[in-house]
């Protein structure tokens, strides 16, 4: 283990620790869910066709598998936190861009490829950096846990994304 790694020391900085990391998992289930439920209707309303829409799902995605067991062999090496870290700061980066290329795109300040390549890059940023905290989220629960609650906390994890998923449209 590493120095980015030293485990909390109590019982109690050791559930700060997770749910600090389980709020941060349901941010990025709201984030994800709340670009699928937002983008369909506003592309439309801002010229964009369907092939344009799912061409903006589709490389994030692609980015994500690509990038999700580099970003895993790295945590390995380099400790869990840093990359789990550098995910949500991607995640938070690149939702609040493609936000703001929504509204300009909304405003007519940036329109037609300029506007496509923007929410193509945004996205992107999502899938490439995005991609850095399940796997290494994951690991720092299985690290953390004994193996009689390993299953109990990588449900913890799963179920935290998917609170989000469920609140994220409704947000």
């Amino acid at each position: 283990m590493n120095r980015f790694d030293e485990t909390p020391s109590s019982p109690r900085q050791r559930r700060i620790a997770m749910a600090i990391l389980l709020a941060g998992v349901v941010c990025m289930g709201m984030g994800q869910t709340i670009v699928f439920a937002v983008l369909p209707p506003i592309a439309r309303q801002i010229g964009m066709g369907d092939f344009q829409v799912l061409s903006i799902f589709m490389l994030s995605a692609l980015w994500w598998v690509l990038m999700g067991p580099l970003w895993g062999r790295r945590s390995d090496h380099f400790g869990r936190r840093p990359f789990i870290i550098t995910g949500l700061s991607g995640f938070a980066v690149s939702t609040i861009a493609f936000a703001t290329v929504l509204h300009f795109g909304m405003g007519g300040a940036v329109t037609g490829v300029a506007l496509y390549a923007l929410l193509l890059a945004t996205r992107s940023i999502y899938g490439v950096i995005g991609s850095a905290t399940p796997g290494a989220a994951q690991a720092y629960i299985a690290d953390r846990t004994p193996p009689e609650r390993r299953t109990a906390g990588m449900s913890a994890f799963s179920a935290a994304f998917g609170v989000g998923a469920m609140v994220g449209p409704a947000f």
